[in-house]
């Protein structure tokens, strides 16, 4: 059976991807956790059930040494979940395309290389993809443009995805967490407060200067915030419930205004799109569509 198969993740040493890796092993599934670091897939190597594989994803020969593994280990593959990322805050008008790069190679090329090599075992198995996304995938906080950008493109990739693996039976689904009490926010702080004591002088100095009064509120806000259980129960969900969602947003309770947030970006959007209408399309079918989608 394909649920007795293994589920690889990638990202696993921290954060959601550890979560999901011990709640997967506790519930005596197979998990093959992937992490950069040493001493990190030695530590998640102790978990039983799990077997730990070193991967960057921005990395091909290491992409492909993963592949090698699991045809190795002989199980085959039930699920993949893309979940190794990267955060970014800046400026976009003061962002360096290498700065840009680092951001996409880790947060859309990877997930579309592992993907790659990895789907013969998936349709083999008529498995799931599993792809974190984002809020920011939905909306665009200020000076967060590149992970924006990056999260928007795994949108439009689990898309495709949808559509072309549908055929071979793989069912993919896309998670869009809220706020949660993760190491890629606080991961990314140093390196921007090191950007910043090291950055020469620029036009947008004043922007520059915005976000980072914005990034102290944020960090103080980080220990405030839930740690992603729901995100691991939609992650469970989206595995082995017989029809997973295609997306699933995932804000808790106490964001109520971030959730509204995000639903009035998405209104505001269509209603944009609406008033550009040359066809005849009246509110009421606007309605009526809203109401058939929804129910």
């Amino acid at each position: 059976m394909s649920q007795n198969k293994p589920i690889l993740i990638t990202g696993a040493s921290s954060g959601i991807g550890k979560m999901v890796t011990e709640c997967l092993a506790q519930n005596g599934y197979l998990v093959y956790a992937c992490a950069r670091k040493q001493e990190d897939i030695a530590s998640l190597n102790e978990v039983e059930n799990v077997i730990s594989f070193r991967l960057d994803v921005t990395n091909p020969t290491e992409v492909k040494q993963v592949v090698d593994r699991v045809q190795t280990e002989g199980r085959g593959l039930y699920a993949l979940i893309n979940n190794a990322g990267v955060s970014e805050s800046w400026p976009i008008l003061a962002t360096e395309e290498e700065m840009l790069h680092r951001v996409l190679d880790v947060n859309v090329y990877g997930p579309f290389r592992v993907t790659n090599a990895l789907i013969p075992f998936l349709i083999e198995s008529k498995g799931r993809i599993v792809n974190i996304s984002s809020v920011s995938g939905l909306l665009t906080p200020i000076y967060m443009a590149a992970y924006s950008m990056s999260k928007y493109a795994i949108e439009a990739w689990s898309n495709a995805l949808l559509q072309e693996l549908e055929v071979y039976n793989v069912k993919v689904s896309i998670i869009e967490p809220g706020n949660y009490s993760t190491n890629i926010a606080s991961a990314a702080a140093p390196i921007l407060l090191e950007r910043y004591q090291h950055a020469a002088e620029s036009m947008f100095q004043k922007d520059i200067e915005a976000m980072m009064g914005r990034l102290s509120e944020r960090v103080e806000t980080w220990t405030r915030v839930p740690t992603p259980g729901e995100v691991v129960e939609a992650i469970m969900d989206a595995l082995y419930s017989e029809k997973p969602k295609p997306r699933y947003l995932v804000i808790s309770q106490e964001e109520t205004e971030l959730f509204q947030y995000v639903i009035r970006s998405q209104i505001i959007k269509l209603g944009q799109l609406f008033k550009q209408n040359t066809h005849g399309f009246t509110k009421q079918d606007l309605r009526s569509m809203f109401e058939e989608i929804i129910n």
